[in-house]
């Protein structure tokens, strides 16, 4: 992910790192908890071995930030808050698409469906992941 764009790593952090936490609570045992933290500890090795070697991290960790200059305020562009951050869209240009409308249609027949169809076969409600134990009680 680094080496296509570097937005992706930031994020996957937000991502790896707490299921890797889970993925060790839900180990069976001390043994299985340590190999999972040398099996990690060996992987990020060689992702930074493969960033140094092949990747940017040398040129990121050589870049000159001080000859950087950030925008004045009085040039910056407003972003409208909240819609701005989702809709980047004049309303004056164009008002609504129909991918506005259509796709959280869509989005909400397919989530419909997939309950009732739950329902019909007799299989319960889905639980968030966190609230569901492996082990036998």
């Amino acid at each position: 992910m680094i080496l296509t764009d570097l937005q992706y790593p930031l994020f996957a952090a937000f991502i790896a790192g707490p299921y890797g936490l889970l993925t060790l609570v839900q180990a069976e045992g001390r043994a299985a908890r340590l190999r999972l933290i040398a099996w990690g500890l060996l992987a990020a090795g060689i992702a930074l071995a493969l960033l140094w070697f092949l990747g940017p991290l040398p040129y990121i960790l050589d870049f000159d930030r001080s000859v950087l200059t950030s925008t004045p305020a009085q040039d910056a562009i407003p972003v409208a808050f909240p819609e701005g951050y989702v809709w980047h869209v004049d309303k004056a240009w164009f008002p609504v698409s129909l991918g506005a409308v259509l796709l959280p249609l869509l989005a909400l027949a397919l989530i419909l469906n997939g309950y009732a169809r739950r329902a019909r076969i007799g299989l319960p409600a889905r639980r968030w992941f966190w609230l569901h134990s492996s082990r036998p009680h």
